[in-house]
């Protein structure tokens, strides 16, 4: 006859103890890094990550070539016009930290020297991944040429982008992006 284990437990124990087990394996499991993430780009207009899709993901957007032709076209106006130094006042319309303000930017040569909010200095770290350039608005609207709804509007004369609006992902929250520029002033 086989001898009794010395300490065997009850078999209502033995499940509680099993259950107890599998939830602390369970709860370290959830605490690893997730080896098949991939980091999402810093953009100054869309500071919160993405929304994660649900569905299987979408292909990356194919401009649109009747948008395109009419970009390019206004941007050859815009370089014809030879202006590489201009004051711009630029009002952001996004979920991000320059959303719903009023920006005043120097623009020296085709490079930000200058910008600040309501007479306040604005440190041009706040301007990194944001279309602050008349030539960076044109490389933004090229890149999202194909987003889900984008619109332009031209200066006549000029050719500049007098307000861009785009919606990368119109089944997204959050992450739409609108810009005008409500005065354009050349520099020397």
């Amino acid at each position: 006859m086989p001898s009794p284990a010395r300490h065997a437990l009850p078999a209502g124990a033995r499940i509680v103890v099993a259950l107890m087990a599998a939830a602390s394996l369970l709860a370290g499991c959830g605490s690893l890094p997730n080896p098949l993430a991939t980091p999402t780009p810093r953009d100054g207009l869309h500071p919160r990550p993405p929304a994660q899709p649900v569905a299987q993901p979408t292909a990356v957007p194919t401009p649109v070539p009747e948008k395109l032709t009419e970009l390019q076209r206004q941007r050859q106006v815009w370089t014809r016009t030879g202006l590489a130094s201009y004051r711009l006042r630029m009002l952001f319309g996004c979920q991000c930290e320059l959303g719903s303000k009023t920006v005043d930017i120097t623009v020296d040569r085709g490079t930000v020297t200058d910008a600040s909010i309501d007479g306040t200095p604005l440190g041009l770290d706040h301007l990194v991944g944001v279309p602050a350039t008349v030539d960076q608005l044109f490389d933004y609207a090229e890149r999202n040429a194909g987003a889900g709804k984008d619109e332009l509007k031209y200066d006549k004369l000029l050719g500049y982008p007098l307000a861009l609006g785009v919606d990368p992902d119109t089944n997204a929250r959050d992450d739409e992006i609108r810009i005008v520029i409500l005065q354009l002033t050349p520099g020397r």
